[in-house]
């Protein structure tokens, strides 16, 4: 075993961090390349109803790349089997109730338009329904979001905001990546 002079860092704690660091970047570029076009995102208040209750659900569209994105339409499309539309509220948009779509001239880049939708469940109804969200733009870009509610007696009990486990914000591959180097290269110059 040898005996640390607390100089320079052992050089495999370099390799690796070298290697993690560039495994991150290569990562969080991939992942920003695949979100080129603008994003749609919906977000219940709650994920438990019970029958016959409303729930907000927030929706958020967003234009990460850096051109304008031609009218984009956020569609609701078809509600699941007797829920209904109550309300929405929050953005600028243009909304075609007989289709439930919200719609803008343009999308700018970096814009964000925030609204909230309110929707009920039947009094009748149980188990777990799917609320999609689609976006559409000028150009043919198409893409969905989609969240799960479920009805149940138990959702009354419930209240409050729901938690997803996996939703806001986390550590993304990259951060792992960097933080199981230095781990492994701590480990390997206690060794030496």
């Amino acid at each position: 075993m040898s005996e640390s002079t607390g100089g320079a860092p052992p050089a495999g704690l370099l390799v690796l961090v070298v290697i993690g660091a560039a495994l991150s970047v290569g990562l969080v570029g991939a992942a920003s390349g695949a979100q080129s076009g603008p994003q749609v995102s919906i977000d219940p208040v709650r994920e438990q109803i019970a029958p016959g209750e409303t729930v907000q659900v927030g929706v958020s569209v967003e234009n990460p790349g850096d051109t304008v994105r031609p009218a984009p339409v956020v569609d609701l499309g078809t509600l699941p089997d007797g829920w209904t539309f109550k309300s929405w509220s929050g953005t600028d948009a243009s909304y075609r109730n007989t289709s439930h779509e919200w719609l803008w001239t343009t999308l700018e880049p970096g814009a964000v338009q925030r609204y909230t939708i309110t929707l009920a469940a039947p009094e009748g109804a149980t188990g777990e329904e799917t609320i999609v969200a689609t976006l559409t733009d000028g150009t043919g870009y198409e893409t969905t979001a989609t969240t799960t509610i479920t009805v149940s007696d138990e959702g009354a009990a419930q209240g409050g905001a729901g938690v997803s486990i996996g939703s806001g914000p986390g550590f993304g591959v990259g951060t792992v990546v960097v933080a199981v180097s230095l781990l492994v290269a701590v480990r390997a110059s206690r060794a030496e």
